[in-house]
């Protein structure tokens, strides 16, 4: 069963391993279909970047951890990357689940239960 990992403890770790020279390089994020089609022929843990468009932090990890080339190869060698509006408006199908933006709680459900309720845990 793949996990997805904790995004923000991952990424603080990685981003301070490598050196802060910034390459150009890039993420292959990829859409949660892609991911789920991808792993029927090879097993790789998923890492997903929930994020918001107002998110000053999340704007930091784009420019300042994403940016480094080593942290791009590291990422996709290693993973299946996703990066997950947390206020998409669009349904999310993943692991057989249809997951849908709760106007009542201004959130995707597909957030919720990937940080289930804490950034930087996630269970899905």
């Amino acid at each position: 069963m793949q996990k997805v990992v904790g995004l923000f403890f991952i990424l603080t770790i990685i981003g301070f391993s490598f050196s802060s020279k910034q390459t150009g390089k890039k993420v292959n994020w990829i859409s949660f279909e892609e991911a789920e089609k991808k792993m029927e022929t090879k097993e790789l843990p998923v890492i997903v970047d929930v994020y918001t468009d107002w998110c000053g932090w999340c704007k930091v990890m784009d420019s300042k951890t994403y940016s480094k080339g080593q942290v791009a190869d590291y990422l996709n060698e290693k993973f299946y990357a996703m990066k997950f509006n947390a206020e998409s408006r669009n349904d999310i199908k993943w692991r057989g689940k249809i997951y849908r933006y709760d106007s009542q709680k201004r959130i995707h459900s597909l957030a919720l239960a990937l940080i289930t309720g804490e950034i930087g845990r996630a269970h899905v």
